[in-house]
This record gives structure tokens, C-alpha cells and sequence, in this order.
């Protein structure tokens, strides 16, 4: 088949979203330009996990509709709470309504060309190894999370874990046998390579962002419009976050430094948006702090949120200390931060973070709340020409390399 000519592409991602639906994004705006590149391109995700905001009762074990304009396949299975039991089924669930239901998805798309195993986990990835050479389609496994060592460092796992041992025999497998490794990570082949990969099948395509949500914003609510105007009246320098409230996020040291501010600096205000378990006790942490120079909002939807960086005077992004991100991260508000334009303060992350190559931050080392102050501060002080300055490099990068256009063009190239 030429290369130029129309390919059936599954992009298989359990937590697969829309911006009408909650996360998962990528998997959204990569079909969407797989699309409009000419291809039939399908996501099929599932039909209910908790990153998603708004869940549809699915009657049939496979169905195909239209999701903000993108061909979406839901398969069907059981809802869960909380990280038990039942989020373990909901995954195996996943997993196995490929081997149940292959009949359908074909009879839906026709015979795939081109098979993207994305990992969240990678319990589907055996399954759609042999459809993919049973449809002699090429086999792409994308790697967005390190699993299993994930688990085992963020969760605390031994590595003698059943689980654990499991996942391990499915990624060995993975990397051996794939025709092409996708990762999100920049230095992730360091990691892959002494599990079998060769790095002639390895490329590296990140997260980015979708520019058009940024030329077309939606308007904010007009509570909250008028209530961040009046801070701006007041003087206050507003240090946005926009993103999930979880333990990978550390925002308790964002709180310590704003803690830490409020000591001798009263016009400096954080506002955070969005929601997870962590966020009661969060804002709990606030209110035993005495702080009144934090405000938590609930979450608002993807096409709100450049409406709300935009008000912003500078955004924050944290990570713990934790081994596993020398390989590299890729979070999706990284590249919405940058195309808003303004100065990004993270803490933690890879060494050589992407906003310190690109200049459009400042990054201190993880856990360091005192050092996180002393950055907030400093960009605070900044003249308004070099903090324009330092959002625009930021800005000029996802045009250039991060945003969803350029990133799928990339991808096409491994079809």
C-alpha cells in the first residue's frame, strides 16, 4: 500500500477521552489529525473510567459514534471505585473485549492497517499482538507510563508482586515484538534497551497541545471572570494550576512555599482548578496554615482552560522525588501552559526539563518548598517585558514542535 493512501488505524487507549468527555486527550487530537490527514482512524476506549467527567450508558458490548467529531468505539465494561478490585476488572475487562468482539470492531472499520497499543497498562497489548498479525498490520505499542516500574516506585509495589511480575513478561514482550515503540519519554530507551528494544524501532513523539483550543477559547463563567479581575484590580500577581489534585502532582510543597510567601509577601495569590482525592486534604493543609492566599476552584472543562491561564501571571507544575522521571515526563498542561504564553515555574521533573532548554522558566530540584518560593517570587519581580518574553518562547516551541498537527505528521511517518 502506498503511502499516500487512506490506512484503517485503531488507536487502542482504555482511558482514551474527547474534550467533552475528561481525559485522556491524546488519543483525541492525534485521530482527529490521523483524520484530517486522510486516514480512517478509531479510537476505542472504554466505556467507563474515572478520568472521564461525563459517562454514557452503553447498552451494546460495541459501539461506534461520533465524539467531537471523531470516530470513537466504546467497549463496554463494569464501573469501579477507588484503586481496587474493581478498577482490576474494569482493565482485564478492557482487555478482553478484543478477543470477544474483534468480529464487530472489523465489521465496523474493516481489517486494520496499522495497530496503536497504548499504555495507561498494557493488559491489551498481547491480544492485539496477534490480531496484528492476523490483519498483517503494523504493530505500534505507545508507552506513556513505565509499567511496571510505575507502580513499583509511585505505589510502593515489590517487585516480586504477581502483578508485577505479570506486567513485566507483558512490556518484555512488548518491546521484543512490536514493529515500533512510541514513548512520550524522552530518555525512556535508556530503559527499554535492557528489556529488548533496539532503537530502530524506538521513537519519541510527547504530548503537546491543540493551538485551535487557544485561537477559539471558550469564555469562563462570570463569577469567576469577575472574581479573578478582581484580584488583578487589587494588585495581586496570580500564580496559576490547572490540572488533577493527585499524590504524582506534590502540590502540599506549592502550599508550604505559598506558606512560606505569606510571611512578607501579600500580593502574590495561587489559584488552583481541578479536582482529585487529594484535594480535601489539600484544602485542608490551607486552612490549617491559616493561608489566605490560596483559592481552590473545581475543575473546569478543556476548552475553559485557556480562558483561565490566560488570566494567570505565571503557572506551576510539580513532581515528586522520585527515580523514575530521570526517563523523562510529558504532562499535558506542560504544553497548555506553554501556548498560553507565561513564565512556568515547575519543581522536580527531569534534569534537563523541556522549560529550561526552551527558557520559558524557572525548574528547581523536587520537595523544595523553600526554593519554590524564592522562584515564585523572583518571576514575580520580573518587568513585564521579560515575563511576555520568557511566555513567548514557550509558545514559539509548541507551534514549532509541541503541538498535535506537527506531532501526528511524525507519527504517520512510522504507518
Amino acid at each position: 500500500m502506498g503511502k499516500t493512501e487512506s490506512k484503517v488505524i485503531w488507536y487502542c487507549h482504555h482511558y482514551a477521552g474527547a474534550p467533552s468527555r475528561g481525559m485522556s486527550y491524546r488519543p483525541y487530537y492525534l485521530t482527529r489529525e490521523f483524520c484530517q490527514l486522510g486516514h480512517q482512524a478509531y479510537i476505542i476506549g472504554a466505556s467507563y473510567h474515572h478520568l472521564l467527567h461525563s459517562t454514557q450508558d452503553v447498552k451494546e458490548p460495541v459501539h461506534l459514534e461520533m465524539v467531537d467529531g471523531v470516530p470513537f468505539i466504546t467497549l463496554k465494561v463494569n464501573h469501579y471505585v477507588g484503586n481496587g478490585i474493581g478498577r482490576v476488572q474494569n482493565m482485564l475487562g478492557y482487555a478482553s473485549r478484543f478477543k470477544k468482539h474483534v468480529g464487530d470492531l472489523v465489521s465496523l472499520t474493516g481489517k486494520p492497517h496499522v495497530i496503536i497499543v497504548s499504555s495507561a497498562h498494557p493488559f491489551h497489548y498481547r491480544i492485539l499482538e496477534k490480531y496484528s498479525r492476523q490483519f498483517k498490520a503494523k504493530l505500534i505499542f505507545e508507552v506513556r507510563d513505565l509499567w511496571p516500574l510505575s507502580l513499583q516506585q509511585l505505589l510502593n509495589m515489590p517487585r516480586w508482586n504477581p502483578l508485577i511480575l505479570w506486567l513485566a513478561s507483558i512490556e518484555r514482550r512488548a518491546y521484543r515484538n512490536a514493529d515500533c515503540v512510541v514513548s512520550v519519554l524522552q530518555e525512556a530507551f535508556s530503559y527499554m534497551k535492557t528489556r529488548g528494544l533496539t532503537y530502530d524501532r524506538f521513537q519519541v513523539i510527547p504530548n503537546g497541545t491543540n493551538i485551535q483550543e487557544f485561537q477559539n477559547e471558550c469564555s469562563l463563567s462570570q463569577d469567576l471572570e469577575q472574581w479573578l479581575q478582581s484580584l488583578k484590580v487589587q494588585g495581586k500577581f496570580l500564580l496559576g494550576y490547572a490540572g488533577a489534585m493527585g499524590k504524582p502532582n506534590a502540590l502540599q510543597y506549592l502550599i508550604q512555599a505559598m506558606a512560606l510567601i505569606s510571611r512578607t509577601n501579600s500580593s502574590i495569590h495561587c489559584v488552583l482548578v481541578g479536582d482529585g482525592h487529594l484535594k480535601n486534604e489539600l484544602n485542608q493543609q490551607v486552612v490549617q496554615l491559616g493561608l489566605t492566599n490560596i483559592t481552590f476552584l473545581p475543575a473546569i472543562k478543556k476548552p475553559e482552560v485557556p480562558a483561565f491561564l490566560k488570566h494567570m501571571d505565571a503557572l506551576y507544575l510539580g513532581w515528586n522525588e522520585v527515580d523514575i522521571y530521570r526517563y523523562g515526563v510529558s504532562p499535558n498542561k506542560l504544553f497548555d501552559y506553554m501556548m498560553a504564553a507565561k513564565p512556568i515555574i515547575e519543581s522536580g521533573g527531569e534534569e534537563q526539563s523541556i522549560i529550561e532548554k526552551v527558557g520559558c522558566g524557572l525548574q528547581c530540584r523536587a520537595e523544595d518548598s523553600e526554593t519554590i518560593a524564592k522562584l515564585i517570587i523572583k518571576i514575580s519581580k520580573l518587568s513585564e517585558i521579560e515575563k511576555n518574553n520568557m511566555g513567548l518562547r514557550g509558545q514559539s516551541a509548541v507551534h514549532e514542535l509541541y503541538n498535535y498537527k506537527i506531532l501526528a505528521e511524525k507519527y504517520i511517518k512510522l504507518f
